[in-house]
């Protein structure tokens, strides 16, 4: 049992504080049949905690009110932190779906004991807008690829989309033979930090025929 896959139950169940002791073993002789070993692992649980309330700051290019319909802890109810976790990576892509692919949101709690409450101070940083660079296919014949980079969304100088990727790909499997939808299909992602654009190129390493 590794804390790893534990630590999450409790975490969901509003646990947030649990810690894990150093596990100890034991050797158990059991005569004629083949001896065993008991591994035991100390869990203090700590408190149950509540959400009491949920704030926000450093967000600008996003309302508060569009942040907060996507968290889904309730107030005076366990304070999931596994749910929370997942709620801001969502907002994570949100936020790289808009250009801002360097956004981060650091959870701040505030754990009041003698309540068994926890109230949490959510910082944004929503870093710098980044939008689209150079589109480049390489691996099909010019034709082809032409047809590819009209279909490629979003286009130079608009906001950069980090979740382009199955959209784009659905709309250009019309486009592609069999063996190019067989073959290998890669997207190479480049950031350029100082120009603060980012660079997209498409290849293929089409299957062989047998």
């Amino acid at each position: 049992m590794r804390a790893s896959i534990v630590g999450p139950v409790y975490d969901q169940r509003g646990f947030l504080r649990v810690s894990f002791g150093d596990p100890t073993a034991a050797l158990e002789k059991n005569g004629g049949a083949q001896d065993s070993v008991t591994v035991s692992i100390p869990i203090h649980e700590g408190l149950q905690y509540r959400l009491k309330e949920i704030q926000w700051s450093g967000n600008s290019v996003m309302p508060t009110a569009d942040l907060s319909k996507n968290i889904h802890l309730k107030v005076g109810e366990a304070a999931n932190g596994v749910q929370l976790r997942e709620d801001l990576n969502s907002i994570r892509s949100l936020y790289g779906r808009r250009g801002y692919i360097m956004a981060a949101i650091r959870p701040d709690p505030n754990f009041q004991d003698e309540m068994q409450t926890v109230a949490y101070r959510l910082e944004v940083q929503e870093g710098d807008l980044y939008r689209m660079g150079k589109f480049e296919v390489r691996g099909v014949d010019p034709s082809l690829a032409e047809t590819l980079q009209k279909l490629f969304r979003p286009q130079t100088g608009e906001p950069f989309d980090a979740e382009f990727q199955k959209p784009y790909f659905l709309e250009m499997a019309r486009y592609l033979p069999k063996n190019l939808l067989a073959g290998n299909v890669n997207f190479r992602i480049t950031p350029n930090l100082g120009a603060k654009t980012v660079d997209v190129t498409l290849s293929f390493a089409p299957r062989s025929s047998p």
